[in-house]
Parts: C-alpha cells; structure tokens; sequence
C-alpha cells in the first residue's frame, strides 16, 4: 500500500497547519474548512487549544438542578436581549467574545419567516444573513448547499465553518412567539461554536472567502460524501477471517508494532439479526488495557437491525458490512475482540484490518467507545417533578468527546396519542462546570432533526437509520459524530440527557453507545455487562404483564428524583440516609425522617415491594398516605404500618382521621403521634426478615384497603379525604424498596377491593 496521503489531507495540512500544529499558525475559513477531513486531528488533544459551548433557546427558567424547572420546556424563541436597528427590531440568539468560530448551528421554525443575521467584530453590516432554510437550511439563496448545509427531517444543519477575531453575534428579526402568543412564530436553536485562547490569530470569515475558497468549498462538499476515499492511508493489513461463533465464543485478531487502527469492517449474520446486533460485542484493547466495549450495532450506528445509512466516520451497507473510519492510534499493541454473548450462533466475518502509520506525540490520544443501556425505564411525560436524566458519559481526565449512538425503544401505553418519546434536553458539563456550557432543547435537535418527524436521513455527521418509535410504537437509531464540534476537556466532561416522553405513563427501552478519545489515564463509566446486551430490546409481553399489574412507577430504580426529604437533623442530606444501589432504595433507618414525592395523590393503588436488611435486624417504619400540614418527625397522615410484626396496622397522626372495626380500634397520645386514631391488622401476612414483601394499598374517598403478600390484612374507613404526597419513613433499622408504584383504583367487584 502506498504512503501517500489523500489529496485533501495534503491540502488540510498545506491550508491550516493551525488544526494539528502549533498555536503560532493563523486560524482562517480556509483553514477550517480543509480541517474537517483531517481525519487524524480528532485523535490529538487541539493545539491551539479551544473549549466548544452552545448557545441555545433554551428556556432560562432552568437554572438549578435541585428545582423541578430544571427540566422546563418551552425552550424556543428564548433570546438573549431585543436591539433596535435601523427601525425594526433584532432578537439576539447569541453574543459571545472571541477569537472563535460557529462550527456547528441547527434550527427549526414552524414556518420559516424573519431574517437571521451574523455580525462578526463589532460591524453593524451582517457578514451573513437569510432565512432561517436558506441561510442554514441549504435552499437556493444560502450561502452553501448540501452536505454542508441542509434540511434533514425539517431540521436545518449548517456545517459551514464562521471564524471570527473579536465577537460574534447572531440575531433574528421575526415575530415573537413569546410576545405573539402564536406558536406558528416560534424559533428553536442551537450554535455550537468555539473559543481559542486568547492571542489566537483567527482570520475573521468574510463572503469574499467563499470565493477565494470555492474550490476548496467544491471539493469538500464532494469528500464527505465519499468517505472511503479519505480514510487514514492504510501502510500495512492485519488479516481479517471468518467464524460462527457458539453462545461465549470469539474471534479475535492482534496488532503489533504501533500505528492507528484505520479501517475496520465487520459482517454478521444470524436467524435473529436484529439481537445478534445487540448481543455480538466489540471490545478492543490498546497498550494492554480494554477501551471499546460495545454492541456491534451500537458501535457502528445501525442499532439492533440493519439500517443502511452512510456519514464520515461510519457506514453500514444494504448487503450487512459495518465500516468505520475512527483513528485508533496505539503506541506498541492492539487487539480487536467480537465475542458472541448472545444465546443463538452468530457468524462473523472480519474483513483486513487496516493500519496507518502513527507518530505518537504528547499530543496523541487513545480511542474509546462505551455503551450504556437498560429495558423497561418508565418515563411521565411533561411532568418536573419526575423529571430525570440519561447519563450518556461520565469521564475523569483529558480528552476529546467525538460522538454517540442513541437507540430507543418506544411502548407508549395505552393507545396512539402523545407518543413523542425525545422531549428531553442535553447537558453537557466540561471541567466541572456547575451548569452546563451545551444545555439543549430536545434530543431530536441534539441529532439534527425536529418536530419528532420520522423521516430516515444520513449526512456527513448526523443520521436517523430507523425512525420505527417516532410519535409510534417501534425503534429509533438517532446517531452524531463531531469534527470541528468536537469537544476537548482537561479534567471531565459529564453528559446527560433528559428523558421526557408526552406520555405520562410510558415505558422505553434506551441505550446509548459514546465516542471519544483519552490519555492513558483517562477514565469513563460505560457498562460491560453480558447479561445486559442478552435482553431483548422491545420485549412487549413481560412489560404488557408488569404495567396491568403495577402501573407507573414512583421509584425508577435508577435515582430519587421526584423525591423530597424530612429528617430530624437537619444537617444531614439526603444521600446520608438514602441511596440507590441495584435498583435497590437503601434506607439506612436512622436519624428519623422520611423521603415523600414532591407530587400528591387522593385516590390511587400503592404497590410496595420491601424487605428489611438480609442480616440485620428489622426494625420500625411505614407508608405514609396524603402527608399534610408542617414537616416534622412524623407528619399529619395515615400510615400503613411496616414494623416488623405489625406490618398492616393503620394510624392516623395528628389529629389525621382513621376509624374502622371497633374490635381493633386504636387510640393515643403523644409528643410524636400527636392526636393517634388507628386500627390493628385483621391478621399476620409478613415474611420473615431479609424476605421480600409486597403490600398493595388501595385509598379511595375516605376508605382504605391494605393487602399484605396477597391477604387482606387491613380494612379503614373515614380517613380524611385530601390530597398529599406519599412518604416513606426512616424510623430504627435499614429497609429496602425495589418497587413503590402506583396502578388504577380496582372497579367494584375486583378481588381483594
């Protein structure tokens, strides 16, 4: 093979040496532009180095994470000011100093109406201006046409590199929907742009450059749509080969005496390719330790199933074969693992691995891909207060972050309506940021496209191989990679996504596959767990059984949020007497307290599943109903009662109304209880400790019915009829919850009412 280096790449380094040499080059458009096919730079930390943000519309109101509006939508036509130019009016989308450059924007508009324009270094003459379709978009008028820019599922993507010295600032002149009150006149964006040290020259972007680099502009428009033509020149083949791989087995290929992985190809077929996808894992090992561990599917973009689509770090092909292009620079060893972890054959072909050559400098960074995933995650639609978030990546170190893979599988129950599942926003933390420098404003912006549309696309550095789940029942693969987006950290990137679904009662499953590159001692928070990649995505009948049997759930087995706590010392968080571990909700018993739901509830079922610590010894707590008035040790309520041998007695604390069978009537009073009215358990249904319980609680008017391992244990009448949050107490001994879930009020006549 030749050494030669693609044509493009010779002219990237002849035009920019600023994009993989010293900070002493000049920043041009040129430059830039020539940079997104330098295939090798996204694997060495930026010299000059930069940091990437986003300017957004996102709604302001989101400023804590602690705070329900947190998770606050009506994130358009959100601007920074409104300026008066020369008689009209101009909403500005985003201010920021320099030197920097826009490297990335997306929009959408109901309809595209009002004027954009960029001003860079303090003119009051726009360097660009247009239509929201045309100036990003790519329609006829823009300054440049697909790939670079275009309208993908009604979402414009403008790749066009915008340098700027000093400042920049982008601004609309349309109507305002926020003033309008039409949402026809909204505007939805995001601008990911960069900022150099300052001191860095950066050639401002003028409409002349376009001309001066017009070839160059032609010939990368053609380059990134033909990215086999522009991988890393390949100067030796590792052989590839070709097995059927029994459930455990592998194949593996090793690689010495240092390069950069360059090209990589893979083919499988199975009975059930759409799970082998999932279940066939890639791993690879560079310098002795394990940096990819992924789904094939996951790894390559195309999800579970084979979905043909084609961008510039990846391609997958009508006929099964899985191409990518990521640089793995390595400095003396490599090795590339598919393992089978699935319960059916799967035949894998590897095709040569292509090596390039690698000069390995203190700038040079290893590669990494790690996936995430979990079945059956209940989500609740537009509601704060049980608003959470997906974390796609957690690193410790210096890197770069380069791109994802998001697959999702949509169940909205019941019925077709309100089945949009991507309401939710990304937040991106670098270097420990408290708020995060990309915070979003939906996740099918973050991927390029809008409305939840579900038309299939594929560009340069955005796709929708499979839009099944879009406003329906099925699957989604939504997938971006970055170029000049890239996003560099010095000490930690965080990313997560929130997960916001228009139905309040809906369950998906999700998994997520990340890009990046690292030092040697870099570290991320992927998964690599066999069992996961086994379970079947879109599995219906178990969930179809667990949703009539439970309902939604009020813990999500992931986190507490949509919780809220009381404890006796105030000095104490949360966290130091609650976690979750496995899916589990540990409380630790002591100081007393308790945790309750920032939503109330009057009428409903309760499903509780808890055990008291396997070993230790149980002690007191209970399930606190329509908690009112002040905070205190134990709150104005009803509690059905878990203390270990009185699980299933009802009270009423305060002055909380609770009567029954006068045979086992209960009253007292006291400096904790206040006011006791209560009544005893009919009989005995708790397991024996370290045993899981399930209590089925039924409140509806003024009576309740409590259920204890399938036995009636209490029947109570006259409780007040108000509606409070439900609370779990800590009250002398560690207690355990894996299910705290509401479901329907039972219809007369239903068993155990």
């Amino acid at each position: 093979m030749t050494n030669r280096l693609p044509r493009i790449f010779l002219l990237a380094l002849l035009i920019h040496p600023a994009a993989t040499r010293g900070a002493e080059e000049s920043v041009s458009f040129g430059g830039l532009l020539a940079g997104m096919l330098d295939r090798a730079a996204i694997a060495e930390f930026p010299e000059p180095g930069f940091a990437c943000k986003q300017a957004s519309s996102y709604n302001p109101v989101s400023k804590d994470p602690t705070q329900p509006e947190w998770f606050s939508t009506d994130d358009y036509s959100q601007f920074v000011r409104v300026e008066e130019v020369d008689g009209r009016r101009e909403w500005v989308m985003m201010d920021v100093d320099g030197p920097g450059a826009i490297v990335r924007w997306w929009i959408t508009q109901y309809k595209f109406d009002g004027t954009i324009r960029v001003y860079l270094d303090g003119s009051d003459q726009p360097a660009l201006e247009g239509k929201g379709d045309q100036l990003i978009g790519g329609k006829p008028g823009g300054p440049v046409g697909p790939p670079l820019a275009a309208m993908r599922s009604r979402g414009c993507n403008l790749y066009l590199p915008i340098p700027f010295a000093k400042h920049c600032k982008v601004t609309y002149d349309g109507k305002n929907a926020r003033e309008t009150r039409k949402f026809g006149d909204n505007i939805y964006y995001n601008i990911n742009y960069v900022q150099y040290p300052k001191g860095t020259d950066v050639k401002t972007f003028t409409k002349a450059g376009l001309k001066t680099n017009a070839e160059l502009l032609a010939r990368v428009q053609r380059e990134l749509i033909e990215p086999g033509n522009n991988a890393l020149p390949i100067a030796r083949t590792v052989e590839g080969g070709r097995k059927t791989l029994a459930p455990g087995e592998f194949l593996s290929r090793d690689v010495s005496g240092g390069g950069a992985i360059g090209r990589l190809r893979v083919k499988i077929s199975a009975d059930d390719l759409r799970q082998a996808l999932r279940s066939t894992v890639l791993i690879a090992n560079f310098d002795g330790r394990q940096r990819v561990w992924a789904p094939l599917g996951g790894f390559f973009g195309t999800g579970p199933g084979l979905n043909p689509f084609q961008g510039w770090w990846r391609r997958v092909e009508d006929d099964g074969w899985m191409t990518c292009w990521w640089p793995m620079p390595f400095r003396e060893t490599a090795a590339v693992v598919i393992r089978n972890h699935g319960t059916a054959p799967v035949t894998v072909e590897l095709a040569g691995i292509g090596v390039a050559d690698w000069e390995w400098t203190d700038r040079s960074l290893y590669f990494n891909s790690t996936w995430r995933g979990e079945n059956h995650i209940s989500v609740f639609g537009n509601d704060f207060l049980k608003g959470e978030e997906w974390n796609y990546l957690t690193v410790g170190g210096k890197g770069v972050y380069a791109g994802d893979t998001m697959v999702v599988f949509n169940r909205p129950w019941p019925g077709p309506k309100g089945n949009w599942w991507g309401e939710g926003d990304e937040k991106i933390h670098v270097d420990g940021e408290s708020f995060p420098s990309h915070f979003g404003t939906g996740t099918e912006d973050y991927f390029g496209y809008a409305w939840g549309t579900s038309e299939r696309f594929s560009g340069p550095f955005h796709a929708q191989p499979e839009s099944g789940a879009n406003h329906r029942f099925g699957q989604t693969v939504n997938t971006r990679t970055r170029m000049l987006d890239r996003i560099p950290f010095n000490k930690s990137l965080k990313f997560n996504m929130e997960l916001m679904h228009w139905k309040m009662d809906a369950s998906i499953d999700y998994a997520t596959t990340t890009y990046w590159y690292g030092t040697d001692r870099t570290t991320g928070n992927g998964q690599t767990s066999p069992e996961r990649v086994r379970r079947r995505v879109g599995e219906i009948d178990e969930e179809k059984r667990n949703r009539s049997k439970h309902g939604p759930g009020l813990f999500n087995g992931r986190s507490l949020h949509g919780w809220e706590h009381f404890l006796v010392k105030p000095d104490l968080k949360m966290a130091d007497v609650w976690s979750v571990r496995d899916g589990i909700l540990v409380c630790k018993g002591e100081p007393m307290g308790y945790l309750y739901t920032r939503e109330k509830f009057k009428d409903f079922r309760l499903v509780v599943e808890y055990r008291w610590a396997p070993g230790g010894k149980p002690g007191n707590s209970g399930i606190l109903l329509r908690i009112a008035g002040e905070p205190r040790a134990l709150p104005k309520c009803a509690e059905v009662q878990l203390r270990h041998g009185k699980a299933g007695d009802v009270y009423g604390f305060h002055g909380f109304n609770v009567a029954g069978d006068e045979a086992r009537a209960v009253s007292a009073e006291g400096e904790v209880t206040g006011k006791l009215t209560g009544v005893s358990k009919i009989k005995g249904a708790e397991k024996a400790p370290g045993e899981w319980n399930t209590f089925e609680i039924t409140l509806q008017g003024g009576d309740l019915t409590a259920v204890l391992n399938g036995e009636k244990v209490n029947q109570a009448r006259g409780l007040d009829t108000v509606a409070g949050p439900i609370g779990l107490q800590s009250e002398g001994g560690e207690i355990q919850f894996r299910t705290v879930r509401l479901a329907p009020v039972p219809k007369e006549g239903d068993k155990n009412r």
